[in-house]
């Protein structure tokens, strides 16, 4: 790279910056747009994004950066109107510092691009973010592969520009005349920082394209029978050809559904929509968001269901204007109400008498009654009518009391009196009973243990049977009444004596006794 228009080539057509900025370039560019260039790469920015103060020497601000490009291209766009200019979204960067920077920068270069190209300047962003970061020798130059891939993306970048853009170079270059390859590198008059490089690259680029052409050429001339590919297989070919052709033509039966479907919606319903909806902006009045998305969709579609109608042309449906009660014999196909007269056929005036044809008709319908005439209009024949039902209700109570008192008056005193029947009042009735307990039961279930009512339980029978050795234990505890050891002793005594000396055994005697000391 060399900092003036210094270089190898013959002529100097073309200006490049080592490690500048976007300011320097602005500055020192002048020269190079006096040779009224037709194409202008520019990538430029790259030390603009460097942290380091001595490189990036307006700072290292994406925004202002972003701001100082669009000055040079307006000042490129001035000096040369005829001339494309393509800008680069710069390559990234490995580096850890400046890499937040670069991203930034590339995301501001197509809106910084937008404005001028809306203002009608040819001016066009080209995409060099996906550049591979493996092809950077120092994480910011790219290697020698790096610098021919560099080209084959200016390369394509330039095939992509619109015809009617590219004019012929202005400014004098003695040597266009030569060939293509050197028209199109004197061309190439502003190159940003990554230098002269990329001419070459795209030299070489067209030279060899030149030369892969003749070589194509010599082939088909002298066999033109030869198969273009070594590796061609018929049969795969046509496999593909049919798997396209099928494609292709389910592609065409899911757009002829699609038209179908929107041809049979009506386009003057959809107009009428946008037309009230645009009625109300009109007006003075204000769109809510959700009716300026319903108009945005409402236009769409509109324009979808007129493009699918023109598509089917004749076939398309048709959509009336509504039918009246006269037409029903037009509409023999739908089924509706019979009326009175669709079997006669349509009258003319020759078939009206004179005395019938100078009956005057109304000439339209009647003005409509206004509201508040027809509130009174109701109120008064609610009012006739409550009172014509009221002296009906009370002529037939009268008539009824009549005919009671003719037929049978001990039946009516009768009425009377149980009609005069007084009303038996329902009552519900809350009563209240004292709790009768045991205490006993309750004392032994909570103060005796559960081991000692177990064995009570048992002696007296509960709880299962017992065995011998069992009834000795719980009778030498007392749990058991019958002495089973006893038996020729307890024969003789009845349950009465029982019975009496355990109550004795129960009560308690108390005997007064003097004091000794006294």
């Amino acid at each position: 790279m060399v900092e003036s228009l210094a270089n190898r080539f013959s002529h100097q057509c073309q200006a490049a910056w080592n490690g500048k900025t976007i300011q320097y370039i602005a500055d020192h560019v002048g020269p190079s747009l006096e040779q009224r260039p037709n194409i202008i790469l520019l990538h430029a920015g790259t030390n603009d994004m460097n942290p380091n103060s001595a490189i990036s020497t307006e700072g290292h601000d994406p925004v202002a950066a972003s701001e100082r490009l669009g000055s040079l291209i307006d000042k490129m766009a001035a000096a040369c109107p005829d001339a494309v200019i393509l800008v680069a979204m710069i390559i990234g960067t490995c580096n850890a510092e400046q890499s937040p920077q670069t991203k930034v920068f590339q995301s501001l270069v197509p809106k910084v691009v937008a404005p001028r190209v809306q203002a009608g300047k040819h001016v066009l962003a080209v995409d060099f973010s996906t550049f591979g970061l493996g092809n950077l020798r120092d994480c910011i130059h790219p290697t020698n592969q790096g610098y021919h891939l560099v080209g084959y993306y200016w390369y394509d970048f330039i095939a992509q520009i619109p015809q009617d853009w590219i004019t012929a170079p202005v400014g004098k270059d003695p040597k266009r005349e030569e060939s293509s390859s050197w028209r199109l590198r004197a061309n190439a008059s502003l190159l940003g920082v990554l230098g002269l490089s990329f001419v070459l690259i795209i030299i070489r680029l067209l030279r060899q394209e030149e030369t892969a052409t003749q070589l194509s050429k010599l082939q088909s001339a002298t066999s033109p029978s030869m198969p273009k590919e070594k590796n061609y297989n018929p049969v795969q070919a046509q496999r593909k050809a049919d798997k396209a052709r099928e494609v292709r033509k389910g592609k065409a039966e899911a757009q002829g559904r699609r038209n179908e479907k929107l041809a049979r919606k009506n386009p003057d319903r959809i107009q009428k929509q946008i037309d009230d909806l645009k009625a109300v902006t009109a007006g003075g009045g204000k769109l809510t968001r959700h009716e300026e998305q319903v108009l945005e969709g409402l236009e769409k579609e509109l324009l979808s269901v007129r493009k699918a109608r023109d598509t089917l042309g004749d076939k398309a449906p048709s959509f009336g204007r509504g039918w009246r009660r006269d037409d029903d014999v037009s509409r023999s196909g739908a089924l509706g109400k019979r009326r009175r007269g669709d079997d006669d056929g349509s009258s003319s005036d020759d078939d009206v008498a004179d005395d019938v044809r100078s009956i005057p008709m109304p000439r339209d319908t009647p003005p409509p009654i206004p509201k508040a005439e027809m509130d009174k209009w109701y109120a008064k024949r609610r009012a006739k009518r409550n009172a014509e039902n009221a002296a009906r209700r009370r002529d037939a109570g009268d008539n009824e009391a009549q005919d009671g008192e003719d037929n049978d008056r001990g039946k009516g005193r009768d009425r009377g009196q149980r009609s005069a029947a007084p009303v038996v009042e329902s009552r519900t009735v809350y009563e209240a009973k004292p709790v009768v307990r045991d205490l006993r039961k309750e004392a032994v279930a909570a103060f005796v243990p559960t081991s000692v009512q177990m064995k009570m339980s048992k002696g007296k029978g509960q709880g299962g049977l017992m065995e011998p050795e069992e009834a000795d234990r719980l009778e030498k505890e007392g749990y058991l009444k019958v002495a089973s050891g006893g038996q020729d002793e307890a024969e003789g005594k009845d349950e009465t004596e029982a019975e009496a000396v355990a109550a004795h055994s129960r009560h308690v005697v108390m005997e007064e006794v003097e004091d000794e000391d006294a």
